[in-house]
């Protein structure tokens, strides 16, 4: 992230100057995840994780996740959704199940 910000600074092409906020963006975001993620671990092994429970449409979240696959330039294998899922809902934490 901070290589390219140096790079954004130097960089005078305006597409040039986009693809390294895109990239910045996207690598803020997993760098984000992985801290919370590591402090999830540490709560874990504290004994001090919450859940925060609530019902939960399966097949709402499977489109939620293909949407974010979607996005993704480079996809090595796709990704189809069957038509007609039934409406079915759990009781879960929808932060942890996408965790997994």
């Amino acid at each position: 992230i901070v290589g390219f910000a140096s790079m954004l600074v130097e960089e005078e092409d305006r597409e040039e100057r986009q693809g390294y906020i895109v990239i910045m963006q996207e690598n803020t975001e997993l760098l984000l995840q992985l801290i919370s993620d590591i402090l999830d671990l540490s709560k874990i092994e504290a004994g001090t994780l919450d859940f925060n429970m609530g019902y939960l449409n399966i097949r709402d979240f499977c489109e939620d996740i293909l949407c974010g696959y979607e996005i993704k330039e480079d996809k090595p294998v796709p990704v189809v959704l069957a038509s007609g899922l039934p409406d079915y809902r759990i009781y879960t934490d929808k932060k942890r199940l996408m965790q997994v």
